[in-house]
């Protein structure tokens, strides 16, 4: 094999392996991967309201068993406690069965796995993180830089109160922000604006972008490179991906395994 072939070859592989590749799961539910990290975020969830979609139950053995599309997660974080972000069952029966995945999340969904039945065979691997209102975390678990960010969930009390945490995962120089059911406001935001800018994908539930006058204020204040839309009403989804189709900077996630890709 001739040098030049040789140095082309190592260039494409290290090329093709700075590129991360995030998947719908569901709902907001999203599986992040490199060439050495996967990360599910909101991910493992059932049924709870009935207009939002949810994974099969072939799709979760297919997760489970860890397989060449979803091999064992090294990370696992919920953003609250809902159970259309979070279920204690496939949480917990995730961990047991891939035990080197971690998990972390909120107060509330660390009180309610420990009433799994296999909690103490996985406790040292869970971790509760919440920050206080308006303040960040900043922690390395598993090698992934994380950025963990307390907002307010959207909505009127009581679901203002419930415990709700903003993810930011660095990996290969990039940063993916996932604002669950977060409150997303300029006031919540602007705590946060200089860590969020400029970020390559910030993904966050579609409302936020149905009204085009708090479209143009959020892309101002979080000038994320693109987007990613979910969190949509199944009989909602066409609508959606109508009104973005024609904006490049927009995804709309809606689908099992649709997939965009970040790379250089």
């Amino acid at each position: 094999m001739s040098i030049r072939f040789t140095l082309f070859i190592l260039f494409v592989s290290t090329f093709f392996s700075q590129d991360i590749i995030i998947r719908q799961l569901a709902n907001e539910g999203i599986w992040i991967r490199s060439e050495s990290v996967n990360i599910i975020i909101d991910g493992l969830f059932k049924r709870e309201y009935e207009q939002f979609s949810v994974l099969t139950e072939d799709q979760i053995s297919l997760i489970n068993q860890g397989s060449a599309d979803f091999p064992s997660a090294d990370l696992i974080l919920a953003s609250h406690i809902h159970g259309d972000h979070y279920n204690k069952d496939l949480v917990g029966d995730y961990l047991s069965i891939h035990k080197q995945s971690k998990f972390i999340s909120v107060n509330a969904v660390f009180r309610d796995l420990q009433n799994h039945s296999k909690f103490t065979s996985f406790e040292d691997r869970v971790q509760a993180i919440i920050p206080a209102m308006n303040k960040q975390f900043k922690v390395t678990i598993s090698g992934i830089d994380l950025v963990i960010m307390r907002f307010p969930h959207v909505g009127s009390e009581p679901l203002n109160l419930t415990e709700s945490i903003v993810f930011m995962v660095k990996l290969n120089d990039k940063k993916i922000v996932h604002f669950g059911d977060a409150d997303l406001r300029q006031s919540s935001i602007e705590p946060f604006q200089e860590i969020l800018k400029n970020c390559d994908l910030a993904i966050m539930p579609y409302w936020n972008f149905i009204e085009e006058t708090n479209q143009t204020l959020l892309m101002d204040l979080i000038k994320s490179k693109r987007y990613v839309l979910s969190h949509i009403p199944v009989n909602s989804q066409d609508n959606v991906k109508q009104k973005f189709q024609d904006d490049d900077q927009i995804t709309v996630f809606t689908d099992f395994q649709q997939t965009i890709i970040l790379n250089d």
